[in-house]
Formats: C-alpha cells, structure tokens, sequence
C-alpha cells in the first residue's frame, strides 16, 4: 500500500558539474542546500546576506550587488548596543557601525563576484508578506524586533514580484550570460501569519514563480514545497516546532535535488568526499595500531588527489595529528 502521494522530478536543462559554482539566496531553507552542497565539495556562497524571506527583499539584495550600490547609514540601526541593517538578517551584525558598513561591503563584493563565476543561482522564497518603515515607507528584510507599530505590513502582488525579477535578471545576464536561475518555495510554514494567510502568501509565491519561469528558458522550478507537503504529509518529517522540516526530511528532498540536478560525475564527487569525511570522523579504540595508521595514509592519499576546489584542510589537519602522535 501507497501512503503518499509522488510529486515527480522535474525536467531540467541544469546539469552541475563538479567543479560548478553556485549561490544560494533566499528563506533558511537556501542554507540548507547550500551546505550540503558545501559538504559535497561543491564552491557555494551559501546565503551571505543572512535569511531573506520574501522576494523584494531578495531580489534587491541581488541588484544592489551587481550595482555595487553603497551601504546607506540611514538603514543601519543599532539594537541592544549592535548595529544591523534594515535590508539584512541580524545575521549580518557588527558592534559599530563603521564595522557594519566594511562588513556589508565585502560580502556584495563577494556575491558580485559569485554570480559572475557562478554556473547556478538558487533563490528560495519564504513569504509574500513585506513591512515598510512608517517613517519613510521604504521596504525592509528584517524588522530586527523594533515595534510592529514602527512598519506598515503588506503583501506583494504576482505582479509586483513578476515585475521586480524583470528588472533584475538583465544584470544578471549581462553580468554571467549562462547562469541559470532555480526558484523554490520554502516550505516553511509562517503560522505567525496564520494558517490561512500563510497559503495565500505561498500560493502567490507559487503563482508569481510559474509566470517567470514560464517567460524565461534560463529559469526553473525545484518543487521543494510540494514534496514536503504532499510526499512528506505527516509530522513525523517535521521538527520539534512543528514548523520546520525535520534533518530527515531535508536529507530527503535533497536527494531528489542531487537525483535531479547533479551530472553523474557530480553525483560520484559528493559520494567520494561525503565517505573521505566520514572517515576523517572515525575515531578508533586504538589509533597507535598499525592498520589504523595505514587506513590514515590511504585516507589522506585520497584526499590529496582530489581536486583544489574541494577544500580538506579540517579533515586533513586532524588525520595528520592523529598520525604524528603515533610516530617515532
């Protein structure tokens, strides 16, 4: 018996190969891919900005980037004795303002030059829900725990998100003309927002994505949300907060990532640094043996071969002192 219900996988034209770059940017759930891609050995810029959880906010991150656009003192604001950025994730903190501005600098450098030697974009979409200052009514990615009573709460439009993207993809493509685009929606659940007010804001995500990818052959859909909520129908595959997908679950939805995206050279790449880990991991009851020393020494010779983009240094540097407390 049956009890799910199958969300195939998509059709694609993206085949990342190992040497591949790619960006990620977006909900929390762009972290997750874009670790186990990291784990995979693949070179991912993985959410630099922080979690970014609705389109506008996303999609200006990315211009100001490629714009190289100034940090703008009158988006700092310091909370608890730390500055952050209204634009930005609290992830994105620093003690100073000076300090904040240096810091927000080097990481639009940073995803400039990603995009530009970048094979793949992944934006992932959280919410349709924005917040705009009272103040000056301009929009914001994080409120940072000021006062609701400082924003004016809105939802986009399909039409506002459709039409921010068209601005944004020619410098995309003007920047890395074979960059290819993959949306997904997070499937997440923003219940702060209320059930029902939470698939209205999913659904005009799902709608707004499937008008551009439909108009733009560089742009796909990764059915993230769909494989959650109908493959993964039960509370079993979410974690604790009933909120968030559960580490098996996204192990699952990434398989069907890494099924449906990863070349087959790709795919042997992730399984060969994926068990070179794991044995850098191992720790044996005796490692003065002299099996466990060979078994180091044919680990770290599997490591040396592999290619310069895939950094070890972690795995090799622990395996190299366990071996050199044994030596005489």
């Amino acid at each position: 018996m049956n009890l799910t219900t199958a969300v195939p996988n998509p059709t694609t034209n993206i085949s990342l190969q190992p040497a591949d770059k790619v960006l990620t940017i977006g909900s929390c759930f762009a972290e997750v891919t874009g670790s186990r891609l990291q784990e995979g050995g693949f070179q991912v810029l993985s959410n630099p900005y922080g979690p970014l959880y609705n389109p506008a906010s996303v999609f200006n991150a990315l211009s100001w980037a490629m714009d190289e656009h100034p940090i703008q003192v009158h988006d700092l604001v310091e909370v608890q004795s730390v500055w952050r950025h209204f634009h930005f994730h609290s992830d994105c903190a620093e003690l100073s303002k000076e300090a904040l501005i240096d810091k927000l600098t080097k990481i639009q450098r940073q995803v400039k030059k990603q995009i530009l030697e970048s094979k793949l974009l992944i934006i992932t979409l959280g919410t349709a829900f924005v917040y705009y200052r009272k103040s000056d009514q301009q929009l914001v990615g994080n409120c940072h725990k000021i006062p609701a009573k400082a924003f004016d709460r809105k939802m986009l439009t399909i039409a506002q998100i459709t039409s921010e993207f068209e601005k944004l993809l020619p410098k995309i493509k003007n920047l890395q003309p074979d960059i290819q685009v993959l949306f997904s929606v997070s499937p997440v659940r923003h219940l702060k927002d209320g059930a029902v007010q939470n698939s209205k804001s999913k659904a005009i995500l799902k709608l707004a994505v499937d008008e551009i990818v439909s108009q733009h052959s560089c742009c796909e859909y990764f059915p993230t949300f769909e494989i959650m909520m109908d493959e993964l129908r039960d509370y079993r595959y979410y974690a604790d907060d009933l909120t968030h997908p559960s580490h098996l679950a996204e192990e699952i939805i990434y398989d069907r990532f890494k099924a449906t995206y990863l070349s087959a050279s790709a795919q042997a790449q992730v399984r060969l640094v994926g068990n070179l880990k794991k044995a850098a991991r191992h720790r044996p009851f005796f490692p003065q043996t002299p099996e466990h020393q060979k078994f180091i020494r044919t680990t770290l010779s599997k490591m040396a071969a592999l290619p310069n983009h895939i950094d070890l240094s972690a795995e090799i540097q622990s395996l190299k002192a366990q071996q050199e407390k044994f030596l005489t």
